[in-house]
């Protein structure tokens, strides 16, 4: 069954359906990002701290560092450390020399790195090496 609709009450029905739209789409957080770590991926460095920063306020006490097949975990004093930008977590690493490491942060199933709005931070690997002992 149609019900007639006037130019005027058309016209107010589309408005109402784009302004939903507009309306879900920024209700809708976008996932937190690494946009940079220490070491650098693919650096080689002597040691020491393991840095990530996401582009978004984070939760503190909400990560996940997590194994990866494409090299070894470092061995480090968890849990890590939200530093005051409230978007950089770091945490104090030894390391061996002359080795490949790769960790990811956050990897199915653990995906406890979280926006303070609990956005889940999409999966980001990290891999470096450290210098060979002299």
């Amino acid at each position: 069954m149609f019900l007639p609709v006037t130019r005027a009450g058309r016209a107010a029905l589309c408005a109402a359906i784009v302004l939903g739209l507009v309306l879900d789409a920024s209700a809708q957080e976008a996932a937190p990002q690494v946009i940079g770590t220490e070491p650098a991926a693919g650096a080689t460095i002597a040691a020491g701290t393991l840095r990530v920063t996401f582009d978004q306020p984070m939760a503190s006490g909400a990560h996940s560092y997590v194994t990866s097949e494409n090299g070894a975990f470092p061995e480090c004093a968890f849990p890590p450390r939200l530093l005051p930008d409230g978007r950089t977590f770091e945490v104090s690493c030894r390391m061996a020399p002359g080795t490949r490491y790769a960790l990811w942060f956050n990897r199915a199933p653990y995906l406890n790195f979280r926006s303070v709005s609990q956005v889940r931070a999409a999966p980001f690997e990290l891999r470096f090496s450290t210098q060979t002992g002299r």
